[in-house]
């Protein structure tokens, strides 16, 4: 049952890791379909901070009618984070970076999702695996007795059809060995 349980949360995992690495390709993908659009807003927004205050750019940004305008949705001055909608979807740029580099850092995130998922999927196979040798039915081992041998197993021997033993040396030195017991 606990592995069981352990299984389902793995799936999940990787499921989850699966669609947030797609979600953020998907972002840098859309980051370079409106190339120009994000490389005016970053440009605006940079050369506009050295001459006015936070407040001032937010209410530009409130009164333009600009695609760029528009396409703003939220500016967080204190992370240095402007978030944009791009094909319907909101995407975080940083404005300290260029276009190719928040597309890159999007990859790169995307890339450690992808890896991360894929290091889940092997963690779950190894799962499957304890299940069913958890499940497999333990057959446990007896141990085999010794058998001590008996003092004339190391001579040749034989028992007689009448139940007598018969016992010989293997050479002339063993042969003398029996002799003397």
């Amino acid at each position: 049952m606990k592995k069981q349980r352990m299984l389902e949360q793995q799936e999940k995992s990787i499921e989850k890791w699966g669609e947030e690495s797609k979600a953020v390709k998907e972002k840098a993908d859309l980051i370079y379909k409106n190339y120009g659009l994000v490389e005016n807003i970053l440009k605006t927004i940079m050369r506009t901070r050295e001459t006015r205050s936070w407040d001032e750019i937010k209410r530009n940004i409130e009164n333009e009618d600009s695609p760029e305008a528009n396409a703003i949705k939220e500016l967080r001055e204190h992370e240095g984070i402007v978030v944009v909608e791009l094909g319907g979807k909101d995407v975080e740029l940083d404005i300290t970076k260029t276009v190719d580099e928040n597309a890159a850092e999007l990859y790169e995130k995307a890339k450690k999702m992808k890896s991360k998922r894929e290091k889940a999927k092997k963690i779950m196979e190894k799962t499957k695996e304890k299940i069913i040798v958890a499940e497999k039915p333990l057959i446990p081992k007896i141990p085999e007795k010794r058998t001590r041998k008996k003092w004339y197993e190391k001579y040749r021997y034989f028992w007689t059809s009448d139940d007598f033993l018969v016992v010989a040396g293997k050479d002339a030195e063993t042969n003398e060995q029996l002799i003397k017991r």
